[in-house]
Protein backbone atom coordinates (compact mmCIF):
# COMPACT_ATOMS: atom_id res chain seq x y z
CA UNK A 1 0.00 0.00 0.00
CA UNK A 2 2.13 2.84 1.42
CA UNK A 3 5.57 2.44 -0.54
CA UNK A 4 7.65 5.34 1.33
CA UNK A 5 7.25 8.39 3.42
CA UNK A 6 8.79 11.59 4.48
CA UNK A 7 8.15 13.79 7.80
CA UNK A 8 7.51 17.01 6.58
CA UNK A 9 7.40 18.55 9.98
CA UNK A 10 8.18 18.72 12.46
CA UNK A 11 11.39 19.72 10.00
CA UNK A 12 13.94 18.48 12.06
CA UNK A 13 12.18 15.58 13.09
CA UNK A 14 14.71 12.36 13.52
CA UNK A 15 12.85 9.22 11.58
CA UNK A 16 16.05 7.09 12.29
CA UNK A 17 14.88 7.05 15.84
CA UNK A 18 11.40 6.24 15.37
CA UNK A 19 9.55 3.62 14.17
CA UNK A 20 7.36 3.87 11.62
CA UNK A 21 6.32 0.38 11.40
CA UNK A 22 2.98 1.10 12.82
CA UNK A 23 2.49 3.67 10.65
CA UNK A 24 1.81 1.46 7.29
CA UNK A 25 0.07 -1.50 10.03
CA UNK A 26 -2.23 1.04 11.05
CA UNK A 27 -2.53 3.44 8.22
CA UNK A 28 -6.52 3.61 7.60
CA UNK A 29 -8.02 3.80 11.16
CA UNK A 30 -7.30 7.24 11.97
CA UNK A 31 -4.75 6.62 15.20
CA UNK A 32 -1.46 5.66 14.39
CA UNK A 33 1.04 5.09 17.28
CA UNK A 34 4.96 5.79 16.55
CA UNK A 35 7.36 4.59 19.02
CA UNK A 36 10.86 7.06 19.55
CA UNK A 37 13.87 5.37 20.69
CA UNK A 38 14.07 7.91 23.85
CA UNK A 39 11.03 5.66 24.93
CA UNK A 40 8.27 7.90 23.72
CA UNK A 41 4.99 6.38 22.77
CA UNK A 42 3.32 8.66 20.23
CA UNK A 43 -0.48 8.35 19.69
CA UNK A 44 -1.59 10.39 16.68
CA UNK A 45 -4.83 11.17 14.87
CA UNK A 46 -5.48 12.16 11.46
CA UNK A 47 -6.89 15.59 11.26
CA UNK A 48 -6.21 16.20 7.22
CA UNK A 49 -5.65 14.21 4.55
CA UNK A 50 -5.32 14.90 0.87
CA UNK A 51 -4.86 12.41 -1.83
CA UNK A 52 -2.70 14.04 -5.11
CA UNK A 53 -3.75 11.50 -8.07
CA UNK A 54 -2.34 10.48 -10.38
CA UNK A 55 0.76 11.49 -8.62
CA UNK A 56 -0.26 8.65 -5.87
CA UNK A 57 1.13 10.50 -2.96
CA UNK A 58 -0.94 11.53 -0.15
CA UNK A 59 -0.27 14.55 2.57
CA UNK A 60 -1.17 13.93 5.85
CA UNK A 61 -1.35 15.95 9.18
CA UNK A 62 -1.25 14.12 12.51
CA UNK A 63 -1.94 15.77 15.79
CA UNK A 64 -0.55 13.96 18.88
CA UNK A 65 -3.37 12.99 21.49
CA UNK A 66 -1.27 11.45 24.76
CA UNK A 67 -0.02 15.12 25.04
CA UNK A 68 0.00 14.28 28.88
CA UNK A 69 2.62 11.94 28.34
CA UNK A 70 6.51 12.79 28.43
CA UNK A 71 7.24 14.04 24.22
CA UNK A 72 8.84 16.72 22.84
CA UNK A 73 6.65 19.89 22.30
CA UNK A 74 7.55 20.07 18.46
CA UNK A 75 6.39 16.49 18.16
CA UNK A 76 2.50 17.45 18.46
CA UNK A 77 2.09 17.70 14.61
CA UNK A 78 3.42 15.00 12.65
CA UNK A 79 3.11 16.96 8.26
CA UNK A 80 3.73 13.22 6.32
CA UNK A 81 3.95 12.84 2.62
CA UNK A 82 3.64 9.05 1.50
CA UNK A 83 3.13 7.41 -2.04
CA UNK A 84 1.50 4.59 -2.60
CA UNK A 85 1.09 2.23 -5.08
CA UNK A 86 -0.88 2.25 -8.29
CA UNK A 87 -4.39 2.33 -7.86
CA UNK A 88 -6.54 -0.68 -10.02
CA UNK A 89 -9.83 0.11 -8.88
CA UNK A 90 -11.91 2.88 -11.49
CA UNK A 91 -14.32 5.11 -10.04
CA UNK A 92 -16.65 7.62 -11.23
CA UNK A 93 -16.47 11.67 -10.04
CA UNK A 94 -19.37 13.20 -10.14
CA UNK A 95 -18.72 16.85 -8.90
CA UNK A 96 -21.80 18.30 -6.42
CA UNK A 97 -21.73 21.64 -7.67
CA UNK A 98 -21.03 21.89 -11.07
CA UNK A 99 -22.62 25.29 -11.35
CA UNK A 100 -20.12 26.65 -9.72
CA UNK A 101 -17.05 25.02 -11.51
CA UNK A 102 -18.83 25.43 -14.96
CA UNK A 103 -18.18 29.46 -13.61
CA UNK A 104 -14.65 29.33 -12.76
CA UNK A 105 -13.16 26.56 -14.58
CA UNK A 106 -15.08 25.20 -16.83
CA UNK A 107 -12.14 22.89 -18.56
CA UNK A 108 -12.00 21.16 -15.39
CA UNK A 109 -14.68 18.74 -15.60
CA UNK A 110 -13.35 17.53 -19.09
CA UNK A 111 -10.21 16.23 -16.93
CA UNK A 112 -12.43 15.05 -13.53
CA UNK A 113 -14.77 12.48 -14.41
CA UNK A 114 -13.00 9.55 -13.54
CA UNK A 115 -10.15 8.07 -11.76
CA UNK A 116 -7.75 4.98 -10.54
CA UNK A 117 -7.67 4.54 -7.14
CA UNK A 118 -6.11 1.87 -4.40
CA UNK A 119 -8.21 2.85 -1.84
CA UNK A 120 -11.46 4.57 -1.80
CA UNK A 121 -11.54 8.34 0.16
CA UNK A 122 -13.71 8.68 2.87
CA UNK A 123 -16.44 11.62 3.53
CA UNK A 124 -13.99 14.06 4.91
CA UNK A 125 -11.00 13.63 3.04
CA UNK A 126 -9.52 16.00 0.10
CA UNK A 127 -8.54 15.37 -3.14
CA UNK A 128 -5.77 17.06 -5.36
CA UNK A 129 -6.02 16.90 -9.52
CA UNK A 130 -3.81 18.44 -11.42
CA UNK A 131 -4.52 20.39 -14.18
CA UNK A 132 -3.57 19.42 -17.72
CA UNK A 133 -2.58 22.63 -18.91
CA UNK A 134 -0.56 24.46 -15.78
CA UNK A 135 0.78 21.27 -14.01
CA UNK A 136 1.97 23.25 -10.45
CA UNK A 137 -1.98 24.10 -10.59
CA UNK A 138 -4.22 21.63 -8.52
CA UNK A 139 -8.06 21.18 -8.50
CA UNK A 140 -8.80 20.87 -4.69
CA UNK A 141 -11.97 18.85 -3.77
CA UNK A 142 -13.68 17.96 -0.86
CA UNK A 143 -15.03 14.29 -0.99
CA UNK A 144 -18.85 14.73 0.41
CA UNK A 145 -19.74 11.00 -0.60
CA UNK A 146 -18.85 7.51 -1.54
CA UNK A 147 -21.56 5.39 -3.45
CA UNK A 148 -20.57 1.82 -3.30
CA UNK A 149 -21.68 -0.66 -6.40
CA UNK A 150 -23.74 -3.71 -6.33
CA UNK A 151 -22.30 -5.37 -9.12
CA UNK A 152 -18.73 -6.14 -9.97
CA UNK A 153 -19.83 -4.09 -13.81
CA UNK A 154 -20.27 -1.12 -11.92
CA UNK A 155 -17.79 1.85 -10.93
CA UNK A 156 -18.03 3.22 -7.50
CA UNK A 157 -18.86 7.13 -7.91
CA UNK A 158 -17.13 9.64 -5.36
CA UNK A 159 -19.19 12.39 -4.69
CA UNK A 160 -16.51 15.43 -4.47
CA UNK A 161 -17.35 19.55 -4.33
CA UNK A 162 -14.68 21.93 -5.99
CA UNK A 163 -13.15 24.15 -3.20
CA UNK A 164 -10.63 26.46 -5.28
CA UNK A 165 -7.62 25.95 -7.90
CA UNK A 166 -4.42 26.16 -6.44
CA UNK A 167 -0.95 24.65 -5.64
CA UNK A 168 -0.04 22.04 -3.51
CA UNK A 169 1.57 23.85 -0.98
CA UNK A 170 -1.72 26.25 -0.10
CA UNK A 171 -3.82 23.47 0.51
CA UNK A 172 -1.16 21.98 3.03
CA UNK A 173 -0.09 25.37 4.78
CA UNK A 174 -4.51 26.04 4.91
CA UNK A 175 -4.29 23.16 7.94
CA UNK A 176 -1.65 24.91 9.58
CA UNK A 177 -3.43 27.19 12.87
CA UNK A 178 -0.37 29.52 13.14
CA UNK A 179 2.31 30.68 10.42
CA UNK A 180 5.31 28.70 12.15
CA UNK A 181 4.04 25.98 10.96
CA UNK A 182 3.56 26.88 7.51
CA UNK A 183 5.95 25.14 4.62
CA UNK A 184 7.91 27.34 2.17
CA UNK A 185 8.02 24.47 -0.51
CA UNK A 186 6.93 21.14 -0.69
Amino acid sequence: MITSYEVLLPRDFPPALVSFQFYFQNYGTGMITLYHAAGMQLVYMQVHICYVYPENIFFQLLKLQNVERPHLKEYDLLLMKSWFGVGKMEVDIDVVNTGLLMILRPDVLNIVHRLRVLWLPKPGEELAIPDQKEPSVYHHFFCREVLQVETESERPVIRLEYIESCKLLKIVNAWMDNDENKLGSL
